[in-house]
């Protein structure tokens, strides 16, 4: 049993990023993110190694749902560049109510190369992760590896501009896109 109140990691997560808007991310420290949060440095430590890692915490939870959501649209017969398409419309779902938030997250994201990187890292785990379990469920190698690209170069232009104020909702920029893309084939 955990010692702090569910949605501490959230918190801490919410008050990392004004405080990162507000000062800068060199400047905040993890004793101000921990205050912002209302719980003690020690807290903050047990829950994230670094003022970094805060900033990534969900990243495993939005690989597995993406994985989750890949694997029921292609049970489905959906082929590869629809369910990886599917995968990333569910994930785009999950942050509709946090435009606001994402966005001070992209700006800090683009603004600090070492994060940028660190997020393109992440971002490449979660299409290998979702090549692989593309192959697993019978699609040759290269089609696995050109749809989840594809999709994911959907994902990220609907994302980018929806951020920047682009469209009321994630999902229909993300569906626009995708429309969109399916006419360069």
């Amino acid at each position: 049993m955990t010692r702090w109140p569910a949605g501490t990691a959230d918190r801490l997560h919410l008050a990392a990023l004004t405080l990162f808007a507000e000062q800068g991310f060199e400047a905040t420290t993890v004793e101000q993110i921990a205050a912002a949060a209302d719980v003690t440095p020690r807290t903050f430590h047990r829950l994230f190694r670094d003022k970094d890692e805060v900033l990534f915490f969900r990243d495993a939870a939005m690989e597995l749902l993406l994985i989750e959501h890949l694997d029921e649209a292609l049970g489905n017969g959906e082929e590869p560049l629809n369910a990886a398409l599917a995968a990333f419309r569910a994930l785009a779902r999950t942050f509709e109510d946090e435009r606001a938030a994402l966005a001070a997250r992209q700006a800090l994201l683009h603004d600090n190369p070492r994060l940028l990187g660190r997020q393109l890292v992440k971002q490449e785990g979660w299409k290998a992760a979702m090549v692989a379990r593309t192959t697993e469920q019978g699609t040759p190698r290269d089609a696995a590896v050109l749809a989840v690209a594809r999709a994911g170069a959907v994902m990220q232009l609907a994302f980018d501009d929806w951020v920047n104020g682009r469209g009321r909702s994630l999902v229909r920029v993300l569906d626009r896109i995708a429309d969109t893309e399916k006419t360069v084939r």
